[in-house]
């Protein structure tokens, strides 16, 4: 280039220069003075304003110095197969770099004494989860698991049978006649709700008339306060009965007293002689 009287300079073409202008010219000595290689495979680079610097170039890939470069320490993958990208967004060098690390990536592994030497390494294998899983159910089902992700497991599931599963047992030692009486069960000795009810009597000893016999009915009971102010203040309950012998047979009603709960009542066709136990069971079905 040549020295204008205005202190400017005029640039020889390329095809003016000679092809030994730079033939002896160190490193060193080029313009802008880059020093140094900052490491062994380093490169020169430079930006859209002119400015140069030293780039290393490995495997992986890495942001230095607001560049992306690679860099084998941030990605333990051979990526020496990789194509080289000729679109001219960094989006699209992105897309071209995930396409082609994902054609020559064969397995991640989360072991911590990988280096990021550029060895592939075995597909990740997660054996479990670090913290457990416990799925409940509740409402008309009810049951629970507890899962790590190891394997599969199985929910036992069941019906919500608070109401249901209980049987209430009652025992009480009567001596019947032929009027209706009392069995002493009464009020909140029940939930209110619809019974199953089961009598148990075995009283041939007692002079009555059962023989390990069983009545089976169904009932309603209310647990709150009540009142015989009304037309039919009793309600039979009609029994089924199956058992050793019954030459008589015994009846169940409820009672409805005046300011006070409802009652159980037993009534005998034949009077006993004694005092007998009966079995009272009550399994509530709604």
């Amino acid at each position: 280039m040549f020295k204008l009287l205005s202190d400017r300079v005029k640039k020889i073409p390329p095809k003016e220069v000679s092809v030994d202008r730079y033939q002896f010219l160190k490193l060193e000595e080029a313009e802008p003075d880059l020093g140094v290689p900052t490491s062994d495979n380093s490169v020169i680079s430079s930006l859209i304003d002119g400015t140069r610097k030293w780039l290393r170039f490995s495997r992986g890939i890495n942001v230095l110095n607001n560049d992306i470069v690679v860099d084998e320490k941030t990605v333990p993958v051979d990526s020496s197969s990789l194509n080289y990208s000729n679109s001219d967004t960094l989006a699209k060098v992105l897309g071209d770099f995930d396409y082609n690390i994902g054609k020559a990536l064969t397995g991640i592994s989360t072991d911590t004494t990988i280096t990021g030497n550029g060895t592939n390494t075995a597909p990740l294998s997660v054996i479990k989860w670090a913290t457990p899983i416990t799925l409940s159910l509740s409402g008309d089902l009810t049951g629970q698991v507890s899962f790590d992700g190891s394997g599969n497991a199985n929910l036992n599931a069941s019906v919500v049978s608070s109401i249901t599963s209980d049987i209430v047992i009652i025992t009480k030692q009567l001596t019947l006649t032929t009027d209706w009486q009392d069995t002493g069960i009464s009020g909140t000795d029940l939930q209110t709700g619809s019974y199953l009810v089961q009598l148990f009597a075995n009283d041939i000893g007692s002079g009555g008339t059962n023989t390990n016999e069983y009545y089976t009915g169904n009932m309603s009971w209310y647990a709150g306060p009540t009142t015989s102010e009304v037309e039919l203040p009793t309600d039979e309950i009609t029994l089924h009965r199956a058992g050793g012998g019954a030459d008589g047979s015994l009846y169940l009603r409820t009672y409805r007293t005046n300011d006070g709960f409802l009652k159980l009542q037993i009534y005998a066709n034949q009077p006993n002689t004694s005092a007998s136990n009966y079995a009272f069971k009550f399994r509530r079905m709604i």
